[in-house]
């Protein structure tokens, strides 16, 4: 363990949904969360079984 605290996590592109999805499962983690050119993001809506919840919520929170 590193023992950072809060982090700025910067992600583009696919990286972009990397870091969308890092944020959405510790957001007690991020301080600040820069995304650029995030592919597909609607895509949150169509989750499988488990990971439904937790994509209607983050694509919820990214369309405000």
């Amino acid at each position: 363990m590193l023992h950072l605290g809060k982090v700025v996590v910067i992600g583009h592109s696919y990286g972009a949904l990397t870091a969308l999805f890092l944020t959405a499962k510790h957001p007690d983690l991020i301080r600040l969360l820069v995304l650029a050119e995030l592919p597909a993001v609607s895509l949150l809506d169509h989750l499988p079984d488990a990971e439904a919840k937790i994509g209607h919520a983050t694509l919820a929170r990214t369309s405000k």
